[in-house]
């Protein structure tokens, strides 16, 4: 009996299990494991910023909350769901608690929680790396990035038991500064975090084989520490040989820039613009990306589309510079001559830069906005009077290592005003819209097609950056090199072109702009900068950027972006505006008395209408009476004659016109009659007239604006141009020969008073036959001319006027 009863078998076998009851369990140290890796693993994020400490001490204390309601969790034996789910409300409710200031969740809190998280994202979309470490904003972005990053890494590790897969949120945590920042992590990050990761493994294998139990005809538990010393050998080999055998491994060293200078400091990171659009490719394709220029502001504006060159010149192979007059007295010193074409009355705004490039930027060219008043970079450096930049005095000059300051102007520039806008100097005009006798007809067909239908200047510019934005695609790897007329003519070619980069895009709108008789010039610069500190903005070589500038009387030069927005994301908010129904009835309040006058008749009898008829209604009493009859009745009496004054004064002037025109039997009155009335009828057409032009370039400008027999069906915009409407096109050539007759000649040739004002007529039903229905209607019983200062042209002082002073009155350009 007591054999049966006292064995020793029971008794040898219980301490064996005593360890596992008595020890820390493989999860509690496969958690320790997880959470220690991940957060080492974190430390490669140090290189966003430059106080790491500020999200690494978030992420301990987070790691270890959640770990811990992981833990407990586990040892109750919850589901794996609802670990997992306990995990993440730990998560939230210690953010709410670090950012909502407030343990519980309340309304208030949570708004304060994910407004601090949008305020991080802003702020790291408008800070470059490191962050600042005055600016904490970036902070739960970086936080809550890595306790999501250590949740997944525990789900995967302990709650599933795939330690394997719990390399994946590491390898993401690890390889986002190496893609973000183009920077590899320490080597101190990636041993730890592998030593973290290998221990993981060995705890995994370990617990995996202690649930095997012992081995068979033994007394003792099964060991794993053979096990594990010879997995931590193996780990820890595998991690020193990755980290040392790179450094061992000889490589070859690549130059930026192939037959660059030897022995330059750059090392072969050096930028070199010396002819901008042949080194724009190369710098963007083989340079790398190193800071060139730092500009620090008044906190008013974040610098873009900084400016090193215009093109001002197409030779039919290539954009160039052209010629630049540098003489010592435009030394960049000082103030600067205004913007060529910015008118003085548009409101603008300025700031104050200070710049400073880096040893890697040797340039002849300074980077400035496009618009400027003062720039401050010493003798060596001078700008053109036209074109505004600013070039080195002599060829070797750089711009590396220089530090300079200028104030920036920003003009208000609207569509409304765009739309608006007169027509450009002839000088500049001409100039600015010289093409190559060869160019390829397809580059007007293209142009031609785009904008069909549009009669603004403005709105055919909006066509044309809409389509390249919309119809082409940005790479600088399917792009071939050049921008010569062929090269164009491929680029715009559907289906073996529409592909290419900045250059081409810049290089073609600006074409086919001309082509349209819009100015255009390209300029070559810095697209858009990164905040690197406080005011304080950073350009690199890869910023560097074309674009088109067009002319726009009353704005000067005014930016285009052609290029798809896979290149740059934005465009002027101007460029995109939407435009009134028709934009060119509202006239400017501008230079021109024409434009002046415009608004006038148009804003009472708009506005009258509504006014009077709801004081009425006001008025009345709810009782059925004649006083609301005779009162409406009256009121709409008034509003028809208030409607109809205007037509009736313009019809009215003209009459009196001819009249005395007739009267004074002179063929000069006759001819300065016939003008007036084509002016007035011009702005009465909602168009501006070509003020202090001569007859002969005002009448070119006309003439584009006339179009075919008003078709009173037609619900577009009908076409215009001296062909669209040849007989009008013959009218105009008469009343303008008139006038230079009246003007220029000794003895005028007569004229009939009758021929003119048939002419004058056939101009007039032509110009209206160039508008929509709308715009037809407007100009027929609303003429804008009504209130303008200026009278009908009679005999007398007036005509002398006219004829003593013609270097005033008819100066060309």
């Amino acid at each position: 009996m007591t054999t049966t009863l006292t064995t020793s078998a029971p008794r040898t076998e219980r301490p064996a299990a005593t360890p596992q009851r008595t020890t820390p369990t493989g999860s509690t140290r496969l958690v320790l494991a997880s959470a220690l890796t991940a957060w080492l693993t974190l430390f490669a994020w140090s290189g966003f910023v430059e106080r790491p400490g500020t999200y690494l001490n978030i992420c301990l204390v987070g790691i270890l909350l959640i770990g811990g309601v992981g833990l407990l969790a586990r040892r109750v034996r919850f589901p794996g769901i609802v670990v997992v789910a306990a995990q993440a409300l730990a998560l939230m409710l210690f953010a709410n608690a670090v950012w909502g200031s407030a343990w519980w969740p309340s309304p208030a809190s949570v708004e304060a929680t994910m407004r601090s998280l949008g305020q991080a994202v802003t702020a790291s979309q408008q800070y470059a790396a490191p962050v600042p470490a005055q600016v904490t904003a970036v902070v739960p972005l970086l936080a809550l990035g890595g306790l999501v990053c250590y949740l997944l890494v525990d789900l995967c590790a302990v709650t599933l038991g795939r330690v394997p897969l719990a390399g994946l949120p590491l390898l993401l945590v690890y390889s986002l500064p190496v893609s973000l920042l183009d920077r590899s992590v320490g080597w101190p990050v990636f041993a730890a975090s592998a030593f973290g990761f290998l221990l993981m493994l060995t705890f995994q294998e370990g617990d995996r084989i202690r649930r095997w139990g012992r081995p068979l005809g033994t007394g003792s538990p099964a060991s794993t520490v053979s096990a594990q010393r010879d997995t931590v050998l193996v780990g820890a080999t595998a991690t020193g040989l990755a980290v040392l055998l790179p450094l061992l491994i000889p490589t070859l060293d690549l130059s930026v820039f192939a037959g660059g200078a030897a022995g330059s400091a750059g090392g072969g990171r050096e930028v070199s613009i010396r002819n901008p659009m042949t080194d724009l490719r190369r710098d963007l394709t083989r340079g790398a990306d190193v800071p060139v220029l730092r500009v620090r502001t008044d906190g008013a504006e974040t610098p873009s589309y900084v400016r090193l060159s215009v093109l001002t010149t197409f030779t039919g192979r290539a954009w160039t510079p052209g010629a630049r007059d540098l003489p010592s007295a435009q030394a960049a010193t000082g103030a600067f001559p205004a913007p060529i074409g910015l008118a003085p009355g548009v409101p603008r705004a300025t700031s104050e830069w200070e710049l400073s490039t880096t040893d890697a930027f040797d340039s002849l060219w300074l980077p400035t906005p496009l618009y400027v008043n003062r720039v401050v970079a010493g003798e060596d450096w001078r700008f053109d009077n036209e074109v505004l930049d600013v070039h080195a005095a002599e060829d070797d000059v750089s711009a590396s290592n220089l530090d300079y300051s200028l104030t920036a102007l920003r003009p208000e520039i609207t569509a409304s005003a765009l739309v608006r806008a007169g027509a450009p100097p002839f000088d500049l005009e001409q100039e600015y819209t010289e093409l190559p006798e060869d160019l390829p007809g397809e580059v007007l067909d293209y142009a031609t097609e785009v904008t069909q239908g549009l009669r603004t200047d403005f709105e055919r510019a909006q066509a044309l950056q809409e389509w390249f934005r919309s119809e082409f695609t940005y790479s600088l790897e399917r792009s071939t090199e050049g921008n010569s007329s062929s090269d164009l003519v491929d680029f715009l070619t559907p289906g073996t072109g529409r592909v290419g980069y900045c250059e081409q895009f810049s290089a073609s709108m600006a074409l086919m702009a001309r082509a349209l008789d819009i100015p255009a010039r390209v300029s070559v610069g810095f697209l858009n900068s990164s905040q690197i500190g406080e005011d304080l903005y950073e350009f690199s070589a890869h910023d560097l950027h074309a674009w088109p500038e067009l002319y726009f009387d009353g704005f000067g030069w005014v930016r285009f972006e052609p290029t798809p927005q896979d290149r740059a994301r934005t465009v002027p908010g101007y460029s995109t505006e939407e435009l009134p129904s028709d934009p060119t009835t509202e006239q400017p309040t501008g230079p021109t008395d024409e434009a002046t006058a415009s608004d006038g008749p148009q804003r009472p009898t708009e506005s009258a209408a509504p006014t009077a008829g709801d004081a009425e209604d006001d008025s009345t009493g709810g009782g059925l009476t004649s006083a609301p009859f005779l009162w409406g009745g009256a009121g709409l009496l008034f509003l028809v004659g208030l409607a109809l004054a205007p037509g009736a004064v313009r019809r009215t002037r003209t009459e009196r016109r001819w009249r005395a025109a007739g009267a004074s039997g002179s063929a000069a009155v006759a001819a300065e009659v016939a003008w007036a009335e084509l002016r007035d009828s011009v702005v009465d057409c909602g168009l501006t007239w070509p003020s202090g032009r001569s007859p002969r370039v005002a009448g070119a400008l006309v003439a584009r604006s006339l179009g075919a027999a008003p078709d009173r069906t037609a619900p577009d915009r009908p076409a215009t141009g001296p062909h669209a409407n040849p007989d009008a096109s013959r009218a105009l050539d008469k009343i303008v020969a008139a006038v230079e007759q009246a003007r220029y000649a000794a003895v005028p040739a007569p004229v009939r008073v009758e021929e003119l004002r048939e002419a004058v007529a056939t101009c007039v039903t032509a110009l209206r036959g160039g508008l929509t229905p709308r715009a037809r209607f407007r100009a027929e019983w609303l003429p804008a001319s009504v209130l303008s200062p200026r009278h009908a042209v009679t005999p007398g002082p007036a005509l002398t006027r006219v004829r003593s002073h013609q270097d005033v009155v008819d100066h060309v350009g």
